[in-house]
């Protein structure tokens, strides 16, 4: 059953699980064992573009070039973004991301030189 749930990060000792149905779980790493916790509320909106401005204010800002990087980084600097956020991507494709490894380039260009694919081929090259 668990094999049918998207698992994705809230912190670095905290999970989200969410079931096929939609429904969703949230535990995190405590002194005592791994508990349920509250779903955190999405993070207020000032916060956010509070936190964008101050993180393009040094000269240069950290160049993050792929997921590995974006996730890393989130991890390790406190911040106001959920990590779908820190990713920047939409609804649909933040869940293939995590439901699908992410094509090499070959692949991908193999793909688009096919010409027509179908909904999943796509959400693969869009990653």
């Amino acid at each position: 059953m668990l094999e049918q749930c998207l698992v994705s990060p809230i912190s670095c000792s905290a999970l989200l699980l969410e079931d096929p149905n939609g429904c969703k779980f949230a535990f995190a790493s405590q002194e005592t064992g791994v508990r349920q916790i509250e779903i955190p509320a999405p993070p207020d909106h000032e916060e956010v573009r509070a936190f964008w401005k101050q993180f393009k204010a040094p000269a240069p800002p950290p160049q993050l070039k792929c997921f590995d990087d974006i996730t890393i980084w989130w991890l390790n600097h406190p911040n106001p973004l959920t990590y779908q956020m820190d990713l920047n991507l939409p609804d649909d494709l933040y869940r293939h991301f995590l439901a699908h490894m992410i094509l090499e380039d070959d692949s991908v260009y193999r793909l688009a030189e096919k010409g027509l694919v179908t909904e999943k081929e796509f959400l693969d090259i869009r990653l």
